[in-house]
C-alpha cells in the first residue's frame, strides 16, 4: 500500500493498452463481498427489506468504457445473430441490437431475477428509465448507465452534464425525488398525487417506467428476460462445475 501510495496521480492517466484500463471493475471473493450479490439472494441471505432496483435504457454505455464495441460483439456471432434478433424485434440494426442485448442480458434480466427472489421475503419494486434531457432527445440512443443519478437526487442544477435542463426535465426530476423520499421514509414509493406504482413479483411483473410521465408497465419485456435468466442460469451452473476461480462477473451487480 505504501508503494502504491508512493505512484504519482499522473501515472495512472497515461495507463493505456490491452488489459490496462482505468474503467470500473466488478469483483466478488474477498472478505466483503465472498460471493456475488446474485449468490446471496438465491440462498437467502440478504437481509429481508423492501428493495427498490431498476435500470436504464443504455446501460451497454458501461461496455463502451472498457473499450467494447457492441455493435461488433453482434456481427461476430455469426449465424447465432439470427436467434438473438428473435429476442429483440425492435432493433433497427446492429448497433441497435447490441445496445439491446447488452442491456437486458447484462442489467435488466438480473434487476428481474433479484426483485423476483427478494420479493420471497420482501416486497420489490422495479424501474426502468428512459427519460433524456430535453436537449439530448434524438441524438442519443437511450440514457447512459447511471443516467437517473441526478434525476432521483435532484441534483441536475449541479450536475454538469444536466445544468441546462429545462423545465420539463426538472419535473421530472421533481417526480422521481417523491417516489424515491417516500420509500425512503416508509419503504414504499407511493408519493402523494403520483401514479401507483405497485411491487413487482414472479407471478405479475410490474415495473414503473420514467420516459416522462411515469406509467406502471405489467410483464414489461417478461418473456425474453425470461428466457436471458434461464440462459445465464444454465452458464452460471456449467462454470460453477468446472471450478472456475472467482473474478469480475456482471452477476455482482
Amino acid at each position: 500500500m505504501t508503494a502504491l501510495r508512493a505512484v504519482p496521480a499522473e501515472s495512472f492517466a497515461r495507463i493505456s493498452g490491452r488489459n490496462q484500463t482505468l474503467a470500473p471493475s466488478l469483483v466478488y471473493g474477498d472478505t466483503v463481498l465472498p460471493s456475488t450479490i446474485l449468490d446471496r439472494f438465491e440462498h437467502g441471505q440478504a437481509a429481508a427489506l423492501p428493495l427498490l432496483i431498476g435500470n436504464n435504457s443504455n446501460e451497454a454505455s458501461v461496455a463502451e468504457l472498457f473499450g467494447i464495441d457492441p455493435a461488433s460483439l453482434v456481427t461476430n456471432l455469426g449465424l447465432a445473430k439470427i436467434a438473438v434478433r428473435l429476442l429483440f424485434p425492435t432493433a433497427t440494426d446492429d448497433a441497435d441490437l447490441a445496445r439491446q442485448a447488452v442491456r437486458d442480458s447484462v442489467f435488466s434480466a438480473f434487476v428481474k431475477r433479484i426483485a423476483d427472489l427478494n420479493s420471497r421475503r420482501a416486497p420489490s419494486w422495479r424501474y426502468y428509465f428512459d427519460y433524456l434531457p430535453e436537449r439530448e432527445q434524438g441524438s442519443e440512443p437511450g440514457v447512459s448507465h447511471g443516467g437517473e443519478i441526478a434525476f432521483v437526487l435532484g441534483t441536475l442544477d449541479k450536475t454538469p452534464a444536466y445544468q441546462s435542463s429545462s423545465p420539463g426535465d426538472k419535473l421530472v426530476s421533481q417526480r422521481m425525488v417523491a417516489y424515491w423520499l417516500a420509500f425512503a421514509r416508509t419503504g414504499r414509493p407511493d408519493p402523494a398525487g403520483e401514479p401507483d406504482w405497485l411491487p413487482s413479483t414472479p407471478r405479475l411483473s410490474r415495473t414503473m417506467a420514467f420516459s416522462g410521465q411515469p406509467e406502471l408497465r405489467t410483464r414489461f419485456h417478461e418473456s425474453r428476460l425470461n428466457i436471458l435468466i434461464g440462459i445465464i442460469g444454465v452458464l452460471g451452473n456449467i462454470l460453477e462445475h468446472h471450478d472456475v476461480p472467482p473474478r469480475s462477473s456482471p452477476n455482482s451487480v
